[in-house]
Parts: C-alpha cells; sequence; structure tokens
C-alpha cells in the first residue's frame, strides 16, 4: 500500500492512535467518556486520515477479519462533512484493499455507502441509541 497520497487540497495518510481518539471523541461521542473510543483490534488495525494543512479532519480503521477486511470508526469533523472528503478516502480504502470490504452503517448513512458499491444484508440491530446496518462490498480491486 501507499503511504500517502495527495489528493483535493489535502492528503491521505497513516494516522496515529491519539489523533484517532481524538477525532473519534469528538466527533462520534463527544458527550462520553473517551473510553468509548477504543475499539478490540486498535493496536492491529491500520488508521488513515484525511489531512488539511496539516491537520487531520476524518479518520476510519481498517481491520483484518478472517476473510475480509471491516472499516470501522468512520468520522469526519462537522465543519468539513459534506465537502467530499469522505469520499475521497472512501475511495482511496476501496482502491487499497482486494477482497470483500464490510462495515456496520448508522441507518442513515446507507445510501451514501451504497454509492460505493455497498450492499445491505442481514437486519438493522440497535446499539447505543442508533440502527444499524451491515453491508459489504464485493468487488474491491
Amino acid at each position: 500500500m501507499k503511504n500517502k497520497i495527495e489528493t483535493l487540497n489535502g492528503r491521505i495518510d497513516y494516522v496515529d492512535l491519539e489523533t484517532v481518539y481524538t477525532l473519534r471523541h469528538t466527533v462520534m461521542y463527544p458527550f462520553d467518556s473517551r473510553d468509548r473510543v477504543f475499539v478490540p483490534g486498535d493496536h492491529e488495525a491500520v488508521h488513515y486520515g484525511y489531512f488539511l494543512d496539516n491537520q487531520c479532519v476524518s479518520v476510519l480503521s481498517v481491520f483484518k477479519t478472517d476473510s475480509a477486511f471491516q472499516i470501522r470508526k468512520f468520522a469526519t469533523l462537522k465543519t468539513y462533512q459534506n465537502h467530499g472528503i469522505g469520499t475521497v478516502l472512501l475511495n482511496y480504502i476501496i482502491e487499497q484493499y482486494s477482497g470483500p470490504l464490510l462495515l456496520n452503517a448508522r441507518i442513515e448513512k446507507v445510501s451514501f455507502y451504497q454509492k460505493f458499491g455497498f450492499e445491505s444484508y442481514g437486519y438493522p440491530y440497535d446499539k447505543n441509541g442508533h440502527t444499524y446496518v451491515k453491508m459489504i462490498r464485493h468487488d474491491s480491486i
């Protein structure tokens, strides 16, 4: 995998866990304990960020499962949402990983992931006050 790529007016690069945890907490769980941002396997996952002027404004993590890669904890700072940054970051991941890609999408974000070829499977489920659906993309690389 390439280390970093210049795109739009920013760049995609690997991210350290402290930056990942800070962004997850700020975007996903601002009113909860910082402990909520930790995911089992974080130390084995690969963490990517989108940087503008050396500030990380979006992160996602890729975990290896037995038969696929799973995208988890995709977070973009609120002021940078709906500007195409998430699209660029997700397209980069799709280009980098071969085989199935999995994710658990908040129900309100399903249509976003469908634009990238992800399909829902199974039944929606509730967790921590949100409804999620499992999604898969079969045709990476």
